[in-house]
């Protein structure tokens, strides 16, 4: 996972927000609870001094500020929550009347705005123009283009941005010299000076990750920050050249240019979320008091709390994934329940296969006799076909990785399907009876789909998602390649990138779903007209034979005629029971942490998948089909892991194993895991109970992945949470790819609030937190300095801590994902991968490949980067328990299926007692899921999900890696059965 890296300057920085003394409860009616708060320090803070040196201007939690340092009062300049944006890297004009500014959203580039206040005028329409800095004389400013690429500059007055064409191709971080000769920028890891027209270029310093470059008055010395002695400090170096000299020895310092300070004669920076100042000739420091105040109304709704669903309930099914027609149209085959089923024509539903394994993407043979399918049930996923009439079924392919989405040719002989090793997907070909696939497209787009045939020659089509190495831009494009590799001289670029896309059988109409809307494409006449057939939005488009497209939405299957444009649902008339537990259990003689411990032996009660009672032990016992005689081992609730991602392949049984009774989902392919959810369910998989989120909520210039809800309009979002909440899903996780398009993540928080879902992000958005946001994902604060390569490590300031808190907003701990790249996490992990309670729940080639990388010498520059690193995630952590931020516990690595206990060590090196940390991933995860007293205890009418230990958690927080046994829905869990069919691969 990218941790901290994005395409943005994303100012998050201090805030302050005030609260009115109306406190209004939660309720469906939206009234909301106004904020005041005060704050004195920013986490990602920026200042720039006016040229009077009077005042700063500061990029404070994503708006820009002005602060008159003659009474440390902070007021707003800008107005980043009524049209929900972020404000970053402010400069003063050289007459000290205006601001220039970068605004982070599709329509953003530059702005220009007076300092007594006013509408901001727009003077660069890329909103990735960053970094801008005025030319000496006011009539130019420069700026960088990260998503154009070099430095740039624009008349201060408006007009066309024109580029500084020089070698130093990929320069950033512009910065004038006082007498506007120069340009002072970071080219290749150091500093570089070259002429406004991009001539004579000269590198100053040699980096290796030099950064944000400013001038001394006198133009003879560059200020610059570098990290090349440790931690990342204020350098200064002659501008001829020379040995850079070492300024500050700070803690925390912040990754923008340190400024000078005019009349002052004061080297300006931010260090530890505080201003301060530098006397370059006696060394002495200051600090610049602010204060900081804002008032929001922030948004409440009524959490709208999950189902727990009751043995012997009945419950339709909603998992339904790629339905495709027969060859003549009578029969839709789909896979649900992990199992593949047809749909007659009547409405009856047949079941094909059963088992614990997953069964997927079905294809029919040209004839009709037959089932292309992929199944994890001999370890990989793999290429398998069904016989339909006799039932019989076989393995076509035996190769390592996950192989996907398989069609046949036409004439039967062959299968061709997608072979995926974690990241990388290959276009392969396969004969039918089984054998050695051959590569027809290597790896290298991000998504390749086999689409069908061409008709006129019988070529391949197929879709292929692909970044322009030019515009940086995604696109999906529609080529034909014939099976031996070679490239047909035809291809189409789609208007943009697609979720899916599905040829007709006659190979005359390509149908594709663009932000969740679904189109049709005349791919014969020369206009190539397109339609729009519904709204949506829509998953899984498959053409019948009579121009009829299937798809699913909201749990259903539809159908849409290609001619009329009408559409109905296709009842399914599937469902599944919810297993009776056939006898009642009494714990005898337990140890009680419910989590919070009780004295003495306890007699716990379990019938009909609760918690029915608690006694003390010695007392009369209540009557039970069986009693499991603990003998003071300790009891505690089932894990909940409320930070996960559940895809293809991951160990679900593995989490069971290690006593993670409950998984949430943090963003995922809703279908697929609601599939899951349903499969654990009603029995035929075990599994811990899943909450699904249902997919990422995210604006549309994301890639195109199936997971990834992608919006251009609050129309398509609006639907899309119709969708998700019909769906089943628990919990939404808005986008944490960049900081984009800030407005799809405040509308998506209130669109989820009117729903009752709650909403997670990376990210501390001003609109965001104003619109309710639930939970900050990550013990980190999103934000990069000058360098995209080196981000910065940034400790929660005051301002962070007080949004948290007075939003009552939790933190999702994730740690064990981050402490795994560290030197004792590496270690720890190499051992790990080696186990078999470990790896055996792995899919073989994602162990495989896990323990080839443990196996290379690790990079001493990471882990020493990763040591930093979560150095400051566990004080963060440690900080925001202090402040009674209530913190849940998660992992957000699959492939670790005891990775949760793992966390909760990490979290009491952090500075959490054991009880603290157990509550973590018990009573405070229950109630970020709202069921409170219903999960993640041990009450009477609680779920009996319950881990017995071998040793008390409370004296060493690992004993709850020493499992004695997991009990779900009062069930006792078989874990050597799991462990041994795990091992199927």
């Amino acid at each position: 996972m990218q941790i901290l890296r994005k395409h943005d300057r994303s100012a998050l920085g201090i805030v302050a927000l005030l609260l009115l003394p109306l406190i209004i409860a939660q309720s469906c009616s939206r009234r909301g609870t106004s904020l005041e708060l005060e704050f004195h320090e920013g986490t990602d803070m920026e200042a720039s001094p006016s040229p009077d040196g009077r005042y700063l201007a500061l990029q404070l939690w994503s708006q820009i500020w002005i602060l008159d340092m003659s009474n440390g009062n902070a007021s707003l300049l800008t107005d980043a929550i009524t049209r929900p944006d972020e404000h970053m890297s402010p400069r003063w004009s050289p007459d000290g009347a205006f601001i220039v500014f970068s605004s982070l959203r599709s329509d953003g580039g530059l702005f220009v705005v007076p300092v007594s206040g006013g509408k901001p005028q727009q003077l660069t329409f890329h909103e990735f123009d960053f970094q801008p800095n005025w030319s000496p004389n006011g009539r130019t400013i420069a700026f960088w283009g990260a998503g154009r690429g070099g430095l740039w500059t624009v008349p201060a007055q408006g007009g066309n941005p024109q580029k500084i064409n020089s070698e130093a191709e990929e320069a950033q971080s512009p910065a004038w010299s006082p007498d506007g000769k120069w340009i002072a920028c970071i080219w290749q890891g150091g500093v570089t000076v070259m002429a406004p027209d991009g001539s004579s270029v000269r590198q100053v310093t040699k980096g290796p990750a030099d950064q944000a470059p400013s001038w001394s008055p006198d133009g003879r010395q560059l200020f610059f920050l570098s990290s090349k002695a440790g931690e990342l400090q204020v350098w200064s170096v002659p501008v001829e050249g020379g040995d850079p000299i070492q300024l500050t020895d700070e803690r925390d310092l912040s990754g923008y240019a340190p400024q000078w300070m005019p009349r002052r004669n004061l080297l300006l920076y931010v260090a530890g979320g505080k201003i301060r100042t530098l006397d370059t000739k006696s060394g002495a420091r200051g600090t610049i008091p602010f204060s900081a105040r804002i008032t929001l109304a922030r948004k409440n709704y009524k959490h709208i709390s999950p189902e727990l669903p009751a043995p012997g309930e009945r419950l339709p099914v909603r998992g339904i994934c790629s339905p495709v027609p027969s060859p003549d149209g009578r029969l839709i085959a789909f896979s649900a329940l992990g199992d593949l089923w047809l749909r007659h024509a009547d409405g009856k539903r047949e079941q094909l296969t059963s088992g614990p394994e997953d069964d997927a993407d079905p294809a029919w043979s040209p004839d009709g006799s037959q089932l292309a399918y992929v199944s994890n049930r001999s370890g990989d996923y793999q290429v398998w076909a069904l016989d339909l009439a006799g039932r019989a079924r076989r393995q076509v392919t035996t190769t390592a990785g996950d192989a996907t989405t398989p069609i046949w040719q036409p004439s039967g002989e062959n299968i061709i399907f997608v072979q995926s090793s974690w990241v990388q997907q290959t276009l392969c070909i396969v004969p039918a009876p089984g054998g050695n696939p051959r590569t027809i497209v290597p790896a290298g787009a991000a998504r390749i789909t086999p689409l069908g045939w061409f008709p006129e020659d019988q070529s391949l089509v197929i879709e292929q998602l692909v970044n322009d190495s030019k515009t940086r831009v995604w696109r999906s494009t529609i080529q034909r390649v014939r099976l031996d590799g070679s490239a047909v001289s035809w291809t189409m670029d789609l208007p943009d990138q697609v979720e899916f896309a599905a040829l007709s059988t006659q190979g005359d109409t390509l149908a594709y779903v663009l932000n969740g809307e679904l189109w049709i494409q005349d791919l014969v006449s020369e206009k190539g007209s397109e339609q729009r057939l519904i709204q949506g939005p829509a998953f899984f488009p498959a053409w019948s034979p009579d121009r009829v497209l299937l798809f699913v939405s909201s749990g259903k299957l539809w159908r849409v005629d290609t001619r009329t444009g009408k559409q109905r649902t296709l009842p399914v008339q599937l469902s599944y029971e919810i297993p009776r537990v056939s006898e009642s259990l009494l714990l005898h003689n337990a140890r009680l942490l419910t989590p919070e411990p009780r004295e003495g032996l306890w007699d716990v009660l379990l019938r009909d998948g609760r918690i029915r009672s608690l006694r003390p032990a010695g007392t009369q016992p209540a009557p039970a089909d069986r009693i499991m005689d603990l003998e003071g081992r300790t009891v505690i609730p089932g894990l909940i892991n409320l930070h996960e991602h559940l895809d293809r392949g991951h160990p679900m049984e593995g989490f069971l194993y290690w006593g993670n009774t409950s998984v949430a989902s943090a963003g995922d392919e809703g279908h697929w895991s609601v599939a899951q959810q349903e499969a654990i369910y009603s029995g035929r998989r075990p599994g811990p109970r899943l909450f699904p989120s249902g997919g990422f909520v995210v604006p549309t210039h994301v890639k195109a992945l199936s997971e990834r809800l992608r919006v251009r309009t609050s129309e398509q979002l609006r639907r899309y949470m119709d969708h998700l909440s019909g769906l089943g899903a628990t919990q939404i996780k808005a986008s944490p790819f960049d900081h984009r398009d800030p407005w799809v993540e405040a509308e998506c928080i209130e669109a989820a609030h009117r729903r009752g879902l709650p909403v997670l992000s990376h990210f501390l958005r001003p609109a965001s937190v104003a619109a309710g946001l639930d939970r900050k994902e990550h013990a980190f604060y999103f934000a990069l300095n000058e360098d995209l390569s080196a981000p910065v490590f940034s400790p929660f300031a005051q301002d962070t801590i007080e949004i948290l808190r007075r939003a009552d907003i939790s933190i999702c701990s994730t740690i064990v994902t981050f402490f795994v790249g560290s030197s004792e996490g590496h270690l720890r992990f190499k051992a790990a991968i080696a186990r078999a309670d470990v790896a055996s729940f792995l899919l073989p080639s994602h162990a495989e490949l896990l323990r080839k990388s443990t196996e290379s010498p690790s990079n001493p520059d990471w882990a020493a980067l990763m040591d930093r690193f979560l150095k400051v995630y566990l004080a963060n952590i440690a900080a925001a328990h202090r402040a009674g931020i209530r913190i849940v516990a998660g992992t957000d690595i699959f492939y670790l299926p005891h990775g949760l206990h793992w966390d909760l060590e990490l979290l009491v090196k952090a500075g959490l007692s054991p009880l603290e940390a157990l509550r973590t991933a018990t009573s405070n995860a229950a109630a970020a899921l709202g069921l409170e007293g219903r999960l993640g205890c041990i009450f009477p009418g609680a779920a009996a999900d319950l881990i017995v230990l071998e040793a008390d958690p409370l004296k060493d927080i690992r004993n709850t890696q020493n499992i004695y046994a997991v009990i779900q829905g009062g069930r006792i869990i078989d874990r050597a059965s799991l462990l041994k069919a795990a091992k199927r691969g």
